[in-house]
């Protein structure tokens, strides 16, 4: 075998070493393998790569590539998929040249080897997360969603998936993706921030629970009142404690929704009164269960008639009480807009 070939295969086991490198390292360096890609595993794997006697440039390279395409199959934006890449290829560089001054000035090189390190920690850190501060973020996930998202085979709602946490550092927050295998397009976060945790994510299933109760209702009311001018609408589900209601099945919640039910056309109080008593004794003769429901009417520009009822009230005979609120103090102005809009 001639000097040439020795040193063409020589070349070929650098590289497949510093791809494995870059490979294990882009492995473990994405943000779906959680607090792994907060340690300085990474780190290691790129200071391994500067002992290997190639090109700085080049190792640079095939970091970066490797660390990119592996995130950017993740990551919903290439904005995050190069902000990972970028911290491979800085500790890869730093790594790099600071071996190649060891050899030379050993005191000055691992020097600066050592301050390289710390430097790269300190991004990761900043931008990426501390595994300790995750590892507690995680923990305070785990019993949160056990609480809310418990595990039921027959739940409405199918199953929860939820990733593993990660940082974002423009918010500074510690976060973890949710989605239900029923509605896989519907995702949002939960977010941990000041020791509170933020949930995007139940508002929406909450919603998406909800529509067969609302459509229950209002097929109840149109069925009584085929030419009523109404609109029913969820509120808030009302909880027991212990109960879960993102795993509730099919129908289990008839007396836990909290609904709206706008009346249109109505002129004056004793009117909104009397439709309002005729849709309860409609709602009580159907059997479907409640938590609570508030008619609202619009009066003038600036105020609102509304009425609740509880269910616990003698058939037929609800105890009815019209009150007022001006929209113009409430988050309820830009709803009541609406309903004028629709009602033209």
């Amino acid at each position: 075998m001639t000097n040439e070939s020795k040193s063409k295969d020589m070349l070929a086991i650098k590289l497949f070493a510093v791809i494995m490198l870059a490979f294990a390292a882009a492995l473990l360096f994405r943000r779906s393998a959680g607090i792994l890609a907060m340690t300085p595993l990474m780190l290691i794997l790129c200071g391994a790569s500067a002992f290997i006697s190639l090109s700085v440039p080049i190792k640079c390279a095939i970091f970066g590539i490797t660390a990119f395409a592996l995130n950017s199959l993740e990551l919903p934006s290439a904005r995050d998929a190069m902000l990972f890449a970028a911290l491979c290829i800085l500790p890869c560089a730093l790594f790099g040249y600071t071996a190649r001054l060891i050899k030379k000035k050993k005191g000055l090189g691992t020097a600066l080897f050592c301050i390289s390190a710390v430097l790269c920690v300190g991004l990761n850190i900043f931008f990426i997360g501390n595994p300790f501060s995750a590892y507690k973020a995680q923990q305070r996930f785990d019993e949160y969603t056990q609480r809310i998202y418990p595990e039921n085979e027959n739940a409405t709602l199918g199953k929860f998936e939820f990733s593993k946490v990660y940082y974002r550092y423009d918010t500074k927050a510690y976060v973890i993706d949710a989605v239900s295998d029923k509605y896989p397009t519907e995702s949002a976060s939960l977010s941990l921030g000041d020791d509170v945790i933020c949930d995007g994510f139940k508002s929406i299933m909450e919603q998406k629970i909800s529509e067969q109760y609302v459509a229950k209702m209002a097929a109840a009311l149109r069925k009584a009142f085929p030419d009523g001018d109404f609109e029913v609408s969820y509120e808030r589900f009302i909880s027991l404690p212990g109960e879960a209601i993102l795993s509730s099945a099919d129908g289990e919640l008839n007396g836990n929704v909290c609904y709206e039910i706008y009346l249109s056309g109505i002129q004056t109080g004793e009117d909104m009164l009397k439709t309002t008593r005729a849709y309860i004794n409609a709602i009580d003769e159907s059997g479907v269960g409640y938590a609570r429901l508030t008619f609202k009417s619009g009066i003038g520009n600036w105020q609102r008639r509304y009425i609740s009822i509880d269910p616990n009230h003698p058939l037929f005979h609800p105890e009815a009480e019209l009150n007022y609120t001006n929209t113009a103090t409430t988050n309820h102005f830009r709803e009541y807009l609406l309903r004028i809009e629709k009602d033209k």
